[in-house]
């Protein structure tokens, strides 16, 4: 598990985030991220299931991609909301011309 005692040496909110951030190999903001894009795909409820799978995949994979520039985040996530925006795309693309 995690040395939680690194953490006595963070004295404001934003260095405890960082630090718990850094010390579960930036794992923290992915799973954040996966929070928002479950939250996206909620607030998109009154479209069709793989439309709103794309866009909230397709803005995640956008900040996520962001968020991996800057050091904060897992490569694992920005290839995960990837992979998940390009099967709701091909998806998408499959449905509209074969059905």
């Amino acid at each position: 598990m995690y040395n939680l005692t690194l953490l006595q040496e963070s004295w404001t909110v934003q260095e405890l985030f960082v630090t718990a951030n850094t010390y579960s190999a930036n794992i923290l903001v992915g799973l954040i991220m996966i929070a928002i894009f479950f939250i996206i795909l909620m607030a998109l409820k009154n479209y069709d299931f793989d439309e709103a799978l794309f866009s909230s995949g397709l803005v995640c994979f956008i900040l996520s991609i962001l968020l991996r520039v800057s050091g904060d985040l897992n490569i694992m996530f920005v290839v995960l909301f990837l992979i998940i925006t390009g099967l709701a795309g091909f998806y998408m693309y499959g449905k509209k011309k074969f059905g």
